[in-house]
């Protein structure tokens, strides 16, 4: 590890200083054929949506479908960003919000 400079003195103290974590290499896909017409998973989701009708619902959108399912069955946050895979808490509550409804049903048992 690098040492750092003392302020006021051209010499190495010999402490260690703090360096930013390597960056972590780029995804690149192993296989050594590419799938024609893109992903399958993609494919058979826009082929659902034009069949229903549904237009602008994405195959991302599912990770937002999901995650609020799992709060509003009562599942805690800690829970759903394990199984999720998100790094923070924050995240999992940008993803993860409840109907208005859902909230009011909440709300009741207050009572």
């Amino acid at each position: 590890m690098p040492t750092r400079t003392e302020p006021g003195s051209n010499t190495t103290s010999g402490k260690q200083c703090c360096t930013a974590p390597a960056a972590r290499p780029k995804y690149a896909d192993p296989r050594r054929y590419k799938l024609p017409g893109g992903s399958p998973i993609r494919r058979a989701h826009q082929t659902a949506c034009a069949r229903a009708g549904v237009d602008d619902f994405h195959v991302h959108d599912w990770r937002h479908h999901w995650a609020c399912r799992c709060v509003m069955s009562g599942i805690d946050l800690e829970t759903i960003r394990q199984e999720g895979g998100w790094k923070s808490l924050r995240m999992v509550e940008h993803y993860a919000t409840v109907s208005a409804a859902h909230r009011a049903t909440a709300m009741k048992k207050l009572r």
